[in-house]
């Protein structure tokens, strides 16, 4: 009968309105999802920014370091190079003064 049909199509029609319904809450919390993985995206890349900075920072730093370091050994070098002159023209000095003390002493 048609009353029946009626209440067919009806019952249909909440079912599809259910279905829809179940499926826009189902879109929404994606969308809810996908947001929140952005957000985390967003400060994990900031995250990586920052400690990109820090390295930059940190290589630098070694450079630096790296740089005095080999100042510091050119000082060293040049320092040992002069105490061995000096001790080489004390070595000349107290051979002159024995041999001066020996020719003193033939006199």
């Amino acid at each position: 009968s048609l009353s029946a049909e009626v209440s067919e199509v009806e019952a249909r029609r909440e079912e599809e309105k259910s279905t829809m319904a179940s499926k826009e809450e189902k879109i929404v919390n994606l969308l809810e999802e996908q947001k929140q993985q952005s957000m985390q995206l967003t400060d994990l890349r900031n995250e990586i920014t920052e400690l990109q900075k820090k390295l930059d920072t940190k290589d630098e730093q070694i450079r630096s370091l790296s740089h005095e370091n080999q100042m510091l050994s050119e000082t060293k070098a040049q320092r040992e190079k002069e105490e061995s002159n000096i001790a080489a023209e004390e070595e000349k000095v107290d051979n002159l003064l024995e041999e001066k003390k020996q020719q003193s002493m033939q006199l």
